[in-house]
């Protein structure tokens, strides 16, 4: 009995002396790992062996390296497309001191067996610590958004090629959303990736007609406009075609809503557009696909004939010469939009035609149910308009040449009959309409006088003042 109490308090003094010599063994690891400042050995970063160096070391290597990696590109696909990047156009920046302090920490937790796992993995070529980033977020996010801008694509909804009589179904579209997009990137880089996967919002395309249920063969509103055919205007002229050929022949399905914008799409040099004159802030100025306002007018003015609901629209600063006041229809990409709606049981084909000086928009379908729809407006409020000079030292001291023509101020009551069988309307909707007004603009010369024989620019008589066809005005279809 007493031998084997004996030989249990062998064995207990014997297991007290291992558990205190590991005790003893830990704690001179972990103090050694403390004082240890150098990576591991075999340690890489993003490929670059880094084993064996020190924090001088790495205060010396690690900057070099970022100058090195600053042009390094990142690949961005989407379901369509790819583009490549560097990573500094992206927002994203390399940090030489978060990254060494990333580097000196592996295997240096303090742990003895974790510890040990990861040198015997580093020293066969199995640990990568990637690069440290910053991220400028603002910077980030315009890049995302002018991406969004440039590879988006809204859904396509049916269009009706009217000289074959084809219809072509209508095609699904997607969005990039910057944030998530972002967050998607930052996940990638952070881990290493050099590429990254951008996940796109698919949007559902409208729902197809059949050509057997379309039936075109009455027209429930159109409307004419002119358009200069000089080679001045040529561009302006070029630019009429491609938007018209952007929603020539568009399905409107029972109960579909329109968006120009959306249908139109951004209007930029890339999309074949050119420059020519636009209004922009009460003047006309030189700026790009000049010339879809006219469009949107027409198709404006041939919509408020149809029946159509007008949903969304918004007048000129500047009454348009092509269009009756108050029928006009501004538009720019993508803040100012014309939106229209299909309020029968039936689907409505859009055709626009420009050809030959004119701008023909018909909107086509069954019959609709009105006998006559009109156009009613009249001039509530007429505000004159000042002169606004500016110096031009193109000119001679002292001459004057009109720049553009002052407009007046208008403010238009704009009403829309529908009439049935009856003689008296059974719908009236009315609108207010403000047109700004807009100065005189006169250059005041300032210049010296000019040289004996040069060519001087002719002082241009004043413009015959504009003439709103201010009269009450009815138009009907």
């Amino acid at each position: 009995m007493a031998r084997r109490r004996r030989v249990r308090l062998l064995l207990a003094v014997i297991g007290l002396a291992v558990a205190l010599a590991a005790l003893l063994l830990l704690q001179r690891h972990e103090r050694g790992a403390r004082s240890e400042l150098a990576t591991i050995a075999g340690l890489r970063l993003a490929g670059q062996p880094v084993g064996g160096l020190d924090a001088a070391g790495l205060q010396r290597m690690l900057p070099r390296l970022a100058r090195q990696r600053a042009a390094q590109r990142v690949l961005l696909r989407w379901a369509a497309g790819q583009r490549s990047v560097a990573l500094s156009a992206l927002g994203f920046g390399l940090d030489p001191a978060l990254t060494a302090a990333a580097l000196l920490s592996v295997g240096h937790a303090g742990s003895w067996l974790p510890d040990r796992l990861l040198r015997w993995q580093a020293r066969r070529g199995r640990v990568e610590v990637p690069w440290q980033l910053t991220l400028d977020q603002a910077q980030a996010l315009r890049f995302f958004e002018r991406l969004a801008e440039a590879i988006d694509r809204d859904p396509a909804a049916p269009r009706l090629d009217l000289t074959r009589q084809r219809l072509r179904p209508g095609r699904a579209g997607y969005r990039l959303e910057p944030l998530r997009a972002l967050a998607t990137t930052e996940a990638a880089l952070r881990s290493g990736h050099s590429e990254v996967e951008l996940p796109l919002l698919p949007l559902r395309a409208p729902e197809d007609a059949t050509l057997a249920a379309l039936d075109i063969r009455h027209v429930l509103g159109q409307f004419v406009t002119v358009h200069s055919q000089a080679d001045v205007d040529r561009d302006r002229a070029h630019n009429l075609r491609l938007v018209a050929g952007r929603i020539d022949g568009r399905v409107l399905p029972p109960g579909a809503r329109f968006s120009f914008n959306a249908a139109v799409g951004a209007r930029t040099e890339e999309q074949g557009y050119r420059t020519a004159a636009v209004i922009q802030q009460g003047e006309l100025v030189d700026g790009m696909a000049g010339g879809a306002c006219q469009i949107s007018s027409t198709l404006f003015a041939a919509a408020f004939f149809a029946g159509l609901e007008l949903l969304s629209s918004r007048p000129h600063t500047i009454p348009s010469s092509y269009i009756r006041l108050g029928l006009d229809a501004a538009v720019a990409y993508p803040e100012t939009d014309l939106r229209l709606g299909n309020p029968y049981p039936f689907a409505v084909v859009i055709h626009v035609q420009v050809a030959q000086g004119q701008v023909r928009v018909a909107l086509l379908g069954r019959p609709r149910p009105w006998r006559r729809v009109v156009f009613r407006r009249e001039v509530k409020q007429r505000d004159p308009f000042g002169e606004v000079e500016r110096r031009d030292p193109t000119l001679p001291a002292g001459q004057r040449v009109v720049a553009q023509r002052g407009v007046p101020g208008f403010l238009v009551q704009r009403q829309r009959l529908f009439f049935g069988a009856g003689p008296a309307p059974e719908r009236i909707e009315t609108r207010l309409l403000r047109y700004a007004v807009n100065p005189e603009i006169v250059r005041v010369g300032v210049g010296p006088p000019p040289a004996p024989g040069a060519p001087v620019e002719a002082p241009s008589p004043r413009p015959a003042p504009y003439r709103c066809d201010a009269e009450p005005l009815a138009l009907e279809q």
